[in-house]
């Protein structure tokens, strides 16, 4: 009987994630937490784990039990390489939060990872009020005693009162 992916990636055994997705792994397979293998390769930085997941279908917008991605994960662990694989493939509201986890870690990296083009279909206006929307649902969230997302929401406001930039 095959291994667990999720379980090889924990390991970093490159070759058994390899010999494993060839075998038709599924590569959003999920262990502890709701945690893809992905999400588990951002956490530990592994670059080339992330991708050869990610050339077998990995899923980079996949939230584990805390409601984050494998972006969210290389950006609280300060995996520099491994942010850099996930940037690109990132929603908008998704790297407004790393880039929040980064500064409430107090990192700093010379050269932020470039900027998306603009979508042309998601004007600027959209984008923030969509980030309203997300602060509105995680507070609501908070009243009603949803812990995981008043958790991220309070990182997120300790970030960007470190930050002035960020401040609303």
């Amino acid at each position: 009987m095959p291994g667990s992916l999720y379980e090889a990636v924990r390991r970093g055994d490159e070759a058994e994630v390899r010999s494993l997705l060839e075998a038709g792994a599924d590569a959003n397979e999920l262990g502890p937490e709701q945690r893809t293998p992905l999400i588990e390769a951002a956490s530990q930085g592994n670059v080339p784990l992330l991708r050869l997941l990610l050339q077998h279908g990995a899923e980079p917008g996949w939230k584990d039990a805390m409601d984050e991605t494998a972006l969210l994960k290389a950006a609280t662990y300060g995996h520099r390489d491994a942010y850099g694989v996930l940037w690109p493939l990132a929603r908008e509201e998704e790297r407004g939060l790393a880039k929040a986890f980064l500064s409430a870690s107090g990192l700093t990296w010379d050269v932020a990872p470039p900027p998306p083009p603009p979508d042309p279909r998601q004007p600027e206006k959209d984008q923030r009020f969509g980030r309203a929307v997300a602060t509105a649902a995680a507070r609501v969230s908070k009243f009603f005693g949803d812990e995981v997302h008043a958790e991220r929401l309070e990182r997120q406001e300790r970030a960007e009162e470190l930050d002035p930039k960020k401040r609303r």
